[in-house]
């Protein structure tokens, strides 16, 4: 999808989360085995957005839900954008079918600007009883354009 657009005002209209660059409307979650879930791996979430989050003062968020790989069930995420500081995004990630989810975690690395694709690592993501093999059941999710 290309290099984000500049844009002085920030991150889609809102503080820049992307020095100076727009997080494009949508973007898209990459599902990686960690440990215990080759059955998640490849596995892509497309999250729309720019869409206010339901808490103004947590800035915008994306959204988006889908199979989660050939493991069963579904898993949902938001990919929230949540102050005025470079890479300051939080990930809530939801299982269906196993008890795991995710609330407000921040990246392990981070890369968006003007002039870098949006590339945000979320890593040792918990998905026990997900991956029908037994603990550890981790992921990694990385958040591209």
């Amino acid at each position: 999808m290309g290099n984000p657009i500049p844009n002085p005002s920030g991150c889609c209209g809102i503080p820049a989360c992307c020095d100076g660059a727009f997080v494009p409307d949508v973007i898209v979650a990459t599902f990686e085995s960690i440990s215990g879930c080759g059955c998640a791996d490849g596995t892509t979430v497309e999250l729309a957005g720019s869409k206010p989050n339901p808490d103004p003062a947590s800035g915008t968020v994306w959204v988006g839900a889908g199979p989660f790989g050939t493991c069963g069930g579904d898993v949902s995420i938001a990919l929230l954008c949540v102050a005025d500081a470079h890479c300051a995004f939080k990930l809530d990630v939801d299982f269906t079918g196993c008890a795991a989810s995710v609330d407000g975690k921040t990246p392990d690395s981070c890369e968006c600007d003007a002039n870098t694709p949006l590339n945000v690592v979320f890593d040792n993501i918990p998905v026990a009883g997900c991956c029908n093999a037994g603990p550890p059941e981790e992921v990694k999710i990385t958040i591209t354009e």
